[in-house]
């Protein structure tokens, strides 16, 4: 895990609320970078936490590393947390952050680190809830994204997965008064926690509760259908290709089950039986769990092949 690392820059890409609370996002740009006046692409990423915890800080060594190793720029972006918002507003993040990276970060990413961004060659990733805002920045929101990646994501809540009590083996049980001043809808709006606060423990509070429909949606809200990955794919316009799409995820998971990511692989084997194997890929890498790619040691050397095939 890098909290430690420090970005290149930080930029707030939105505010929030009457007293104009910030949401960041932070930059991340190749320790020497090409002396050609070259255009580097972006990878944005969205991290984890069920929409319910989490921090843009909070991200894998091999995102980090890989900056440099494969020479562009990473944007980690945080978002408005759930329940105080619903994912309405966390996917409008989501496309701010997008149209932020776009519109906004090339002048002042020239200015401040002497880089310029490619924003024709924009790809997304995320891990686990990350994931999901991913893979929705592709077909939800249609962001014009080049690549979409997701690291063992959430893709539907619909599922029983979400609707019985998860007890996974490593977490103990996480008692209500724990985390009940994050589960007051009028709480103050987040849009990150640290992980040495309470509200750390609400992704694994939910798991045991199965109430992740009702943190997420209120009656206002579009059906949980309208943010089902496997939807939205049979939905995309035919005349409209997808774009090229990596999903991997550990076949042991027991924070988010893999059949999250073969819902969308069945979907994806009817919208698109040609492009199996080439502009969409999903691995299973046998004998991981949740998080596994926290793991110093490991370089994800699929998801950065599939990136620097499309991006």
């Amino acid at each position: 895990m890098s909290f430690s690392v420090k970005p290149s820059v930080t930029y707030v890409y939105k505010t929030f609320g009457e007293d104009s609370v910030p949401i960041e996002l932070d930059v991340y740009v190749p320790s020497a970078v090409d002396a050609q006046d070259k255009s580097l692409p972006v990878l944005i990423w969205f991290h984890g936490g069920g929409l319910l915890q989490g921090h843009r800080r909070r991200i894998a060594s091999h995102f980090i590393n890989g900056v440099t190793k494969y020479n562009h720029v990473l944007v980690s972006a945080d978002y408005r947390l759930a329940p105080q918002v619903r994912i309405p507003e966390i996917v409008s993040d989501v496309a701010d952050a997008i149209t932020f990276v776009r519109d906004t970060l090339p002048p002042k990413l020239e200015a401040d680190a002497h880089v310029k961004v490619d924003t024709s060659r924009i790809a997304t990733s995320g891990s686990s809830a990350g994931g999901w805002l991913s893979l929705l920045a592709a077909f939800y929101i249609k962001a014009d994204i080049k690549v979409c990646t997701a690291i063992y994501p959430i893709t539907d809540s619909r599922t029983s997965f979400w609707t019985t009590p998860q007890w996974p083996k490593d977490v103990p049980r996480i008692e209500h008064d724990k985390v009940a001043p994050y589960l007051n809808p009028e709480a103050p709006v987040m849009a990150n926690n640290t992980p040495d606060t309470n509200r750390q423990s609400m992704y694994n509070y939910m798991l045991q509760n199965a109430n992740l429909n009702s943190l997420l949606y209120d009656a206002s809200s579009p059906l949980a259908e309208s943010y089902a990955i496997s939807s939205l794919v049979r939905a995309y316009p035919p005349s409209e290709p997808l774009p090229p799409i990596y999903i991997v995820h550990g076949s042991i998971d027991d924070k988010v089950e893999p059949a999250q990511s073969w819902d969308v692989v069945a979907a994806l084997k009817e919208r698109d039986p040609e492009g199996e194997g080439e502009r969409w890929v999903y691995e299973e890498v046998p004998g991981k769990n949740h998080t596994y790619d926290f793991d110093e040691r490991e370089e994800m050397a699929g998801l950065y092949a599939f990136l620097q095939k499309w991006l």
